[in-house]
C-alpha cells in the first residue's frame, strides 16, 4: 500500500493538470471538462453529434498550464504519445461554417499553445491572434490510426489564429514561445484549427500517454585537430 499510494497520487496530479474543452453553441465558448485518468496523463471521451441537446458536444482543446511544460520553450522539442479506445467503427465529424464535415475531409488534431492560461476562446483568439499558435506539421487524422507518436520542434513551422506564419512573424513568435502559459493539442478538421470534433457512429476515448518537452539534441561537436609547434602537441577546436 505504501508503494501504491504515491503512484495513485502521481496519476491524480498529472490528470488534474489537464483540461478538455467542449464547445457550447449556447454561449459560444468552450466549457471545461475533467480528464482524470488512473493509468495515463489524461483521457477524454468524444461526445455524440446531436443538434437537439443543449449539452456541448464538440471536443476542442486538451491542454495544461503545468509549469513543467510551460514557460520559456525556446530551443525545445515536444514528444507526444497517445491512442484511441474505440467501440465500433467510429466516424469523426467536425463543424465549419455551420456545415458538418465527415470524411474524406478528416477530423484531426495538432499541437497548440498560447500565452494565455485561460480556456481557449475563439473570439479572444480572433482579437489577439499572435498569442495563439498551432503546429503546421505533425497533424494526426483520427480516422487513419488509433495509435500515434508526434515529435515537433519549436523551430519548425507554426501558424497563428489568422494564418500568420512563425517564420514571417519570427520576432513575435519567439516572444510567444518564451512565455507559454498553456500547451497541449486542439481537435478540428481539414484546414481549420479550432472547431472541435464529435463522433457520429461508434464511441471513442482519446488517451494521452506521454507529453514531454526537452531541449533539442545538440549537433555533434567538430573533431579536434592536432597541431605541433616547437615540439609541443596542441589540441584546438575546429571552427564550427
Amino acid at each position: 500500500m505504501k508503494l501504491l499510494l504515491p503512484f495513485l497520487l502521481f496519476c491524480l496530479t498529472a490528470s488534474a493538470q489537464w483540461t478538455a474543452g467542449f464547445y457550447s453553441y449556447a454561449t459560444g465558448q468552450y466549457v471545461p471538462e475533467s480528464t482524470y485518468s488512473e493509468t495515463s496523463i489524461a483521457e477524454i471521451q468524444f461526445r455524440e453529434f446531436n443538434l437537439y441537446t443543449n449539452r456541448p458536444y464538440l471536443l476542442g482543446p486538451l491542454t495544461t498550464t503545468d509549469s513543467s511544460v510551460t514557460g520559456d520553450l525556446r530551443g525545445k522539442r515536444i514528444t507526444l504519445r497517445g491512442h484511441l479506445v474505440e467501440t465500433g467503427d467510429s466516424i469523426y465529424v467536425w463543424r465549419a461554417w455551420n456545415t458538418w464535415n465527415p470524411p474524406p475531409r478528416f477530423a484531426n488534431f495538432r499541437l497548440f499553445f498560447s500565452t494565455h492560461p485561460e480556456m481557449f476562446n475563439i473570439a479572444q483568439s480572433n482579437g489577439d491572434t499572435l498569442s495563439y499558435w498551432w503546429s503546421s506539421i505533425g497533424v494526426v487524422e483520427l480516422s487513419v490510426t488509433n495509435s500515434f507518436i508526434m515529435v515537433v520542434d519549436f523551430n519548425s513551422e507554426w501558424t497563428a489564429a489568422h494564418g500568420e506564419s512563425s517564420t514571417v512573424e519570427e520576432i513575435i513568435f519567439q516572444q510567444a514561445i518564451s512565455h507559454v502559459a498553456q500547451i497541449g493539442i486542439m481537435f478540428s478538421g481539414g484546414r481549420f484549427y479550432d472547431l472541435g470534433v464529435s463522433t457520429e457512429i461508434g464511441t471513442s476515448i482519446f488517451v494521452l500517454d506521454q507529453f514531454d518537452i526537452a531541449p533539442l539534441p545538440q549537433s555533434p561537436r567538430p573533431p579536434k585537430k592536432m597541431l605541433q609547434d616547437a615540439n609541443i602537441l596542441l589540441e584546438v577546436e575546429s571552427p564550427p
